[in-house]
């Protein structure tokens, strides 16, 4: 299982390794989530912290998905759909 992070207000990091991908740009990444949703692959943390204050992060709890992602959207102030922001 891969390391998981998380923070209250819907943000979530995991530690992903890349292969065979298309532009070479294999090895591990940060991938960056919002209430499960992919925002962002990232290589370094300085680059993670652009996204949220690391000292937000704490260690993830298996969460059901569905469970997950409407405490995000309630937090998003919507309960029909994600953020706007995404996708």
């Amino acid at each position: 299982m891969p390391d998981r992070y998380r923070t209250a207000s819907g943000w979530g990091v995991e530690v992903v390794e890349r292969s065979g991908t298309p532009d070479n740009s294999d090895g591990q990444r940060l991938r960056v989530r919002y209430c499960g949703f992919h925002v962002a692959d990232v290589r370094t943390v300085s680059e993670l912290e652009q996204w949220f204050p690391l000292s937000e992060l704490e260690p993830d709890r298996l969460i059901p998905q569905s469970g997950f992602a409407s405490a995000c959207w309630a937090i998003a102030g919507r309960r029909d759909r994600p953020p706007s922001f995404i996708g």
